[in-house]
């Protein structure tokens, strides 16, 4: 027997977003495990010396940057994606297809490092890798933004603060991206390294840090001091 009946629209039906999660975590692991695959070992006939696996490697650099690359931005777009369903827990339709639109920019990124890894010299394979990441960004913010937008979606609210980091780091990313498809119009290989050097402005310290554990100093030194 039901507890209770339902009130029909009034009474906001809770979907919660922990499928959908799931989901975006495997994908991620798929996607980030499908990269390495472009390393390919090569079949040798012959004697296999060091000049020929070191002339080998010299051509794979590349390919190794591009996989190093997109692997570490993955990371960082797992950790974001993650951090977005800490506050927003219920789910909509809308909500629904903004994440799968995210995914599939998501999916379509070992076929782009695969190929700015196979030809980073190139302009287009340049700007295809740019676009695809300014499609991941931009998917995600825009999930973020609809679902700050409608109160019923959240969880936990978001400070003030916090607000406010988070809308610049998700700008940091289309924003530099943006950069070096344009860069890619001038130089392609500008543009392969500026790439290589985005994901760096993720590694310095940000206002976002204070809201996440950490060990403090005062308990690190009563640990280390010993009891007398």
């Amino acid at each position: 027997m039901l507890a209770r009946n339902f009130k029909g629209p009034e009474e906001k039906i809770k979907v919660g977003t922990h499928r959908l999660e799931a989901l975006g975590d495997g994908l991620f692991a798929i996607v980030m495990t499908l990269m390495v695959l472009e390393l390919k070992i090569p079949e040798w006939e012959g004697d296999v010396t060091n000049a020929r696996v070191w002339h080998y490697l010299v051509e794979l650099a590349p390919s190794f940057f591009a996989f190093a690359l997109s692997f570490i931005i993955l990371g960082i777009f797992w950790f974001a994606h993650r951090l977005v369903h800490l506050f927003i827990g219920h789910s909509n339709r809308r909500l629904m297809w903004l994440s799968m639109l995210f995914y599939l920019s998501i999916s379509l990124i070992p076929f782009s490092a695969a190929m700015l890894g196979r030809y980073p010299g190139n302009q287009l394979v340049e700007v295809l890798y740019g676009v695809n990441m300014v499609a991941a960004c931009q998917f995600l913010y825009w999930l973020w933004n609809y679902g700050n937008a409608l109160p019923g979606l959240m969880v936990r609210e978001v400070p003030h603060e916090l607000k406010r980091e988070i809308h610049a780091l998700f700008l940091l990313a289309p924003s530099s991206y943006m950069v070096a498809i344009g860069i890619s119009f001038v130089e392609p290989m500008w543009s392969f390294y500026f790439y290589l050097i985005t994901p760096l402005f993720y590694l310095i310290p940000t206002k976002l840090d204070r809201f996440l554990p950490h060990r403090e100093r005062e308990h690190e030194d009563a640990e280390s001091t010993p009891a007398k």
